[in-house]
């Protein structure tokens, strides 16, 4: 995988828009592959590949997470020139405001690797594919992004509505009335506070879209169901597929054997391996959603640097988890038992892992050696 060469004078914003119209260029050819951001694992190398962010160019760490621009932005014509990005560096380069940047962010897998010429070889030690739960993180966040992109762009029409609503409302009450003391017409009066107030909040929607979001979510099909006064309300479907992405480990969800469409080893993943929630059995309530654990509710907000902290914050608990009591020191041991407790420790666990094709393995120790 070849890396590129840095430009020295290149700033932030330089580096923000030459990303921007390096989408923008290869998009627009057909015979080029389509521009992605994934994140992976780094590997332990001799010679470790440095972040291209203008502002750090430092060495990336083993078994930190990283984003790989693929094709590089400054080498867009060698498919196998790649950018090396620490994540939380990224975030300040990326507008993941944008859906066309969100809907670019895979995580890497076994249903990708290929993408970026990887060999089965290289993941033995854990590089480069993220494990069970940074995949689920990172799907999620990627889900619940665009979908609050998608949010935040309907309130942006809702508020020009509602702008040109009152300016024409205004403009038909009367604006022009004549001044009966010297027969002037007078000035316009339009209610210049709540229109600017209005005008303003859709403006700052507007900054942070393109024209792209529109599109960036599909909506959900909907039934009508009644209600107990017999009124008919449209409903959400959840799919199957949905419904075992979210819910699976739960007592109170029931694991389908099959789905139609998705491979089997497939569900058994979703349903196991990769399940967001850990649960003690029925009658719990107290069960641990890897979700609520690390992404913040949604509809709280854009935050700059959610994932690289969601990520961060997993990657810490993962290893506390992943350590026998005997490795801890007496503030971990607290940690561990007080702040996670058994469910979210046997859910780290789980979720340390990386599957593979019909098979998964287990290097996920984060450098951590067994005593013995």
């Amino acid at each position: 995988m070849y890396t590129t060469t840095f430009n020295p004078e290149e700033t932030l914003e330089d580096a923000r828009g030459n990303l921007e119209a390096h989408l923008y260029n290869l998009d627009g050819l057909s015979d080029r592959p389509r521009v992605k951001f994934f994140i992976e694992v780094c590997p332990d190398k001799l010679r470790p590949d440095v972040c291209r962010h203008p502002k750090c160019q430092q060495d990336i760490d083993a078994l930190e997470y990283r984003v790989a621009v693929q094709p590089s932005i400054s080498s867009p014509w060698r498919n196998r020139a790649t950018e090396f990005y620490h994540l939380n560096c990224f975030e300040e380069v990326a507008d993941f405001n944008n859906p066309n940047h969100v809907q670019r962010v895979y995580p890497l897998t076994r249903h990708n690797y290929e993408e970026c010429r990887l060999r089965r070889r290289q993941f033995s030690r854990g590089h480069y594919l993220v494990n069970s739960g940074a995949e689920r993180l990172i799907e999620k966040w990627k889900e619940n992004r665009l979908a609050l992109i998608q949010d935040v762009h309907e309130d942006f029409h809702a508020n020009i509505d509602a702008a040109l609503q009152t300016f024409t409302a205004a403009t038909q009450a009367g604006s022009t009335a004549t001044n009966q003391t010297d027969n002037t017409e007078a000035e316009t009066i339009i209610p210049n506070n709540q229109f600017a107030t209005t005008m303003a909040a859709a403006a700052a929607y507007a900054a942070s879209l393109s024209a792209a979001s529109a599109n960036a979510r599909v909506a959900d099909t909907e039934v009508e169901t009644e209600t107990e006064n017999g009124t008919a309300v449209s409903q959400p479907v959840v799919s199957e597929l949905e419904e075992l992405r979210n819910r699976a480990g739960s007592a109170s969800y029931v694991l389908p054997n099959h789905i139609p469409g998705v491979d089997d080893f497939e569900v058994f993943l979703l349903g196991r391996v990769l399940a967001p929630i850990q649960s003690s059995g029925p009658g719990d309530t107290n069960e641990w959603n890897l979700f609520d654990a690390y992404l913040a509710p949604y509809g709280d907000g854009l935050g700059l640097n959610e994932l690289s902290e969601a990520l961060d914050s997993y990657q810490y608990d993962q290893k506390i988890a992943l350590k026998k009591d005997d490795q801890l020191s007496h503030e971990e041991r607290r940690y561990k038992d007080e702040q996670l407790g058994k469910n979210a420790v046997d859910a780290l666990c789980r979720l340390a892992p990386i599957p593979f094709e019909h098979t998964w393995i287990c290097p996920c120790t984060y450098g951590i050696e067994d005593p013995e």
